[in-house]
């Protein structure tokens, strides 16, 4: 029973997605490798003949790889499992991310430690986290770049939400003013404050229709600046 117990967890290893590295340390400060699956060769490009029985901090000399050997010594030690994810180049020139996570395999036997490195690339969605936060970036700059600005009531709430092309339109630092709607109505030129006090109310009061209509915002430069307020709800 216990033969066939460790044949199926052989198979499990074997055929695992994830990469998967054993490694011996001792009080001598090495890091012998004892064994990889063959999704840590396909992961990594090194087979096991490559690096079985070698030091796992001398089958390596990128920068990158060391640091990584050192950091997870060092959670380990301290007894953090948490994932941690890095990026690293392959032998072909090219190169990938990847999460790893570390655990103790085996306590100390005569002095001696066997732990394995589970690893899994995660170079698409580090792809598409990187494609979502640029389009966030452009989509977040689009309105600076266009010189529009929007904002937001809680008609329950009367909060306030301005984006950051508003605060931009009205000449105010988003880190040192919050939103306040007397404070927009002082900014309005005079001539326009009645109009643009009653469109606020119009809003305010949640009225289902779309309003279209230009004022002007005096700055503190005294330039005068033209927007165009649309809602609907």
């Amino acid at each position: 029973m216990l033969f066939r117990s460790v044949d199926l967890l052989r198979a499990v290893v074997v055929q695992s997605s994830d990469s998967i590295i054993v490694i011996e340390t001792g009080d001598a400060e090495t890091s012998r490798i004892l064994y990889i699956n063959p999704a840590f060769e396909r992961l990594f490009g090194r087979s096991l003949t490559e690096v079985a029985g070698r030091d796992a901090r001398e089958y390596t000399q990128n920068p990158k790889e060391l640091g990584l050997n050192g950091l997870l010594r060092e959670r380990l030690s301290q007894g953090n499992i948490d994932p941690v994810e890095f990026q690293i180049p392959r032998l072909d020139g090219t190169s990938v991310w990847v999460e790893a996570r570390v655990c103790l395999l085996q306590g100390a036997l005569d002095g001696v430690h066997r732990w394995p490195v589970i690893s899994r690339d995660i170079s698409e969605r580090r792809r598409s986290e990187d494609e979502l936060a640029h389009s966030q970036r452009m989509l977040r700059d689009a309105p600076r770049m266009a010189k529009t600005g929007t904002w937001e009531a809680d008609l329950q709430t009367g909060e306030l939400r301005w984006s950051r092309g508003m605060y931009d339109l009205m000449g105010l630092d988003p880190e040192r003013h919050a939103p306040d709607r007397q404070h927009f109505l002082s900014m309005v030129h005079p001539n326009d404050r009645e109009m643009t006090t009653a469109l606020s109310e119009h809003v305010f009061t949640g009225r289902g229709s779309i309003l279209t209509r230009t004022y002007r915002l005096l700055l503190r430069s005294e330039e005068r600046r033209v927007g165009k307020e649309c809602r609907s709800r």
